[in-house]
C-alpha cells in the first residue's frame, strides 16, 4: 500500500491534518486520504481543524483526479475522540451557537458533496467524531470502534448534526437512544443498527477501506454524483438551525457549566 500513497499538493497552516493520494492505476484518477494528525488528543477536532478540513474540501471538489475521500485519524485508538471540551467551557451561547454552525457547515459540506467521503473509524467516535462520521456517504469501522453522543452527560446537546442525521441512518428510535442515554456502543452494534456499513479487523484496516473504496471508484463519477444530489435534495435545511438555536440555548443553563467542568475534572457532573 505505501507505494502507492503520495503526498497531495495542498498548502496547510497546521499540522494537524495529513493528505496522501492513492493511485488508483486509471489514468491520473486517486482516492484523497485525509488524516486528522492529533494521535494525542486522540485526534479531538478544534476550530481550526473544522476550517482546514471545510478549505480542502471546498479545495478538491472541482479536481476531476479525485474520485473520492477517505478521512480517517491518527493511530489505532480514535477516529475523533469529539470537539475539544477544553474551549468548549468557556464559551457563551453565542460563542457556543457559532461554533455549532461551523460544526454544521463542515458537516453540510461532506453531506452533500458530489463525490463520495468514506470515514474510516479506527476507534473512538464520540461526539462531534460520530456526527462527522454519521455525515459521511458511508462508514466502515475497525473491530475495536466505540461510537457514542454523550454531550447529555456535559449538560449540552449534539450540536454537528446529530439530532438530525443519526435519526435518517439508525431510526428515531436507536437516534433518541443513542443521543438521550450519552452511552457508548462498539463496533459490532453499530453494524447492527445501521451506524457503519462494514466492520473490519484492525489489521491492515485502511487498506481494508481503500479496496472497498477502490471498487466503486469505477463506476461513472458522473453517475455517483447524480446519485448523491437525488438521495440528499429532500434535506430538511430547518433543522440544523433548530439544533444550533438548542445548542445555544443549553450553554445558557448551569448544566452546561456543571457539566463540562466536570469533565475537565474528571469528576461526575451534579445536575439540579
Amino acid at each position: 500500500m505505501t507505494e502507492d500513497l503520495n503526498n497531495y499538493k495542498f498548502s496547510l497552516k497546521n499540522d494537524n491534518l495529513l493528505l496522501e493520494t492513492f493511485n488508483l492505476g486509471i489514468e491520473k484518477k486517486q482516492i484523497l486520504i485525509i488524516t486528522i494528525n492529533r494521535e494525542k488528543s486522540l485526534n479531538a477536532v478544534n476550530i481550526d481543524i473544522l476550517k482546514s478540513l471545510t478549505n480542502i474540501l471546498n479545495h478538491v471538489k472541482n479536481d476531476s483526479n479525485i474520485l473520492s475521500i477517505i478521512l480517517t485519524g491518527a493511530g489505532n485508538k480514535a477516529f475523533i475522540a469529539g470537539a475539544d471540551i477544553k474551549s468548549m467551557s468557556t464559551y457563551s451561547p453565542e460563542e457556543a451557537y457559532n461554533y455549532s454552525v461551523l460544526g454544521q457547515d463542515l458537516v453540510k459540506l461532506i453531506n452533500s458533496f458530489e463525490k463520495p467521503i468514506i470515514a474510516a473509524i479506527n476507534g473512538y467516535a464520540l461526539g462531534g467524531g460520530c456526527e462527522i462520521a454519521s455525515a459521511c456517504h458511508l462508514r466502515y469501522a475497525s473491530e475495536n470502534s466505540i461510537f457514542g453522543q454523550p454531550e447529555v452527560k456535559l449538560g449540552i446537546i449534539a450540536g454537528w448534526g446529530g439530532t438530525v442525521n443519526l435519526k435518517k441512518l439508525i431510526g428515531l428510535g436507536n437516534a433518541t437512544k443513542l443521543l438521550i442515554s450519552g452511552n457508548t456502543i462498539n463496533s459490532d452494534e453499530a453494524y447492527r443498527i445501521g451506524l457503519v456499513n462494514m466492520v473490519f479487523p484492525l489489521q491492515n484496516f485502511l487498506l481494508s477501506v481503500i479496496k472497498e473504496v477502490k471498487s466503486f471508484c469505477q463506476n461513472s463519477p458522473n453517475a455517483i454524483k447524480n446519485t448523491l444530489f437525488s438521495i440528499n435534495s429532500s434535506d430538511n435545511g430547518e433543522s440544523y438551525t433548530i439544533e444550533s438555536d438548542l445548542f445555544r440555548d443549553s450553554f445558557k443553563h448551569e448544566d452546561s457549566s456543571a457539566g463540562l467542568s466536570a469533565f475537565l475534572k474528571r469528576e461526575k457532573p451534579k445536575f439540579k
